[in-house]
């Protein structure tokens, strides 16, 4: 479903294998992991900032609210991890550690294997 999301979105394949590792880091791939009360779905989306939690505020840069975030619908989680991405990768805290300088095709080979 995200690799499809992504796909839809006509996302570069760096920005694919990017998302795949933030994704596999940050949530496991779940769309309902809450590791805290201030991220949310499969990227972790903090609240703070990019989407609007009911209970506190938030700039919400992505416009959208942050229970979109634990849909079955990965296409707008998908927009706002590009528009956050617009800012760099390592606005994500799993990413430096994870991904970045790494070879993350290995990624886009497990989603194709599916």
């Amino acid at each position: 479903m995200l690799l499809e999301a992504m796909r839809n979105n006509q996302l570069p394949e760096e920005m694919v294998t990017n998302f795949m590792c933030i994704a596999h880091h940050a949530s496991g791939f779940d769309k309902d992991v809450k590791k805290d009360e201030e991220h949310h779905g499969v990227f972790q989306i903090s609240s703070s900032t990019w989407c609007q939690d009911t209970d506190r505020p938030s700039r919400n840069l992505c416009n959208m609210s942050c229970s979109d975030l634990h849909d079955d619908n990965l296409e707008d989680d998908v927009r706002c991890a590009a528009t956050i991405a617009s800012e760099g990768y390592d606005m994500w805290n799993v990413w430096k550690p994870n991904c970045s300088c790494r070879d993350l095709k290995a990624y886009l080979d497990l989603c194709l294997a599916e």
